[in-house]
């Protein structure tokens, strides 16, 4: 197994605006590829309240090093002002790694 890879969580206020975010991304080859998936319920504290929003979950797979910029533009492109970014290195099998370098 290779640990060469991250994977990203980020969430979207609708499909569309989910897909433009992963196009964007795709675009600039700063991911190899994504999932939308959704739609999901967040709550969250925002400004002293509570909120309760419907939103769509983005879930990116990338090289790790494309982390820095890949989270530039995730915070340019993103309609949110403080977009939710996690990631976490992930392993996977070396075709799976292989595929990831040729889709560049």
């Amino acid at each position: 197994m290779n640990k060469d890879l991250y994977v990203g969580y980020t969430t979207c206020a609708s499909e569309h605006d989910a897909h433009h975010l992963l196009d964007a991304l795709l675009s600039k080859s700063l991911v190899a590829c994504g999932q939308v998936s959704g739609p999901i319920l967040s709550k969250y504290c925002w400004d002293g309240e509570i909120k309760s929003e419907t939103e769509w979950n983005l879930t990116l797979k990338f090289k790790i090093d494309l982390k820095e910029e890949l989270t530039q533009a995730l915070h340019f492109h993103h309609k949110y002002e403080t977009p939710e970014w996690i990631f976490q290195s992930a392993e996977s099998s070396k075709g799976y790694l292989e595929w990831m370098n040729q889709s560049e």
